[in-house]
């Protein structure tokens, strides 16, 4: 979601890094790589939408 709503992903943020294989290894490298890809994939309005609810 985060993608979705700058636009691009952030790279060399040691935070965005740690929160990512910290996803990974709850969900495994496959289901992160979709849910990333679903969020990264909306539009800003969905984006916002899905945070509000």
């Amino acid at each position: 979601i985060a993608v979705a709503l700058r636009g691009t992903a952030v790279a060399g943020d040691r935070a965005v890094a740690e929160t990512a294989a910290a996803a990974t290894a709850a969900l495994g490298p496959q289901s992160f790589a979709t849910h990333y890809a679903r969020g990264a994939a909306m539009t800003k309005k969905e984006a916002i939408a899905t945070i509000r609810t």
